[in-house]
């Protein structure tokens, strides 16, 4: 991630959805944070292709804040959880997002 890192959210302009470089003057998410939600990002294979306006942009995969806060869309987990998460996948992961998880029961993650 660089500073001048950015995705643009903006419907009506042509990089809509896709990766920027800040400055930008359409509106926009900006990737570096102080918070550090987006040290590690996935960017998840939402409208990509093809891109449908409205249908949403910038839709990750990032670490959780404390107390788990509501995202705006994203899926957020703690850091320790996302490092499992990658250290399971192959070197092209394909994680599918279930409209309504089942009720599996307690899951206990290693130490």
């Amino acid at each position: 991630m660089r500073k001048d890192d950015g995705w643009c959210d903006d419907v009506e302009h042509g990089r809509y959805n896709c990766p920027v470089r800040l400055p930008f003057s359409a509106s926009h998410e900006t990737m570096w944070r102080d918070d550090g939600l987006y040290d590690v990002v996935g960017v998840l294979d939402w409208n990509l292709r093809p891109r449908i306006r409205r249908r949403g942009s910038a839709i990750f995969l990032h670490l959780a804040g404390p107390g788990f806060p509501p995202t705006a869309g994203c899926i957020a987990v703690t850091r320790r959880g996302l490092s499992l998460l990658l250290a399971a996948c192959a070197a092209e992961p394909c994680l599918v997002v279930a409209a309504k998880p089942r009720r599996l029961g307690k899951v206990q993650l290693p130490n």
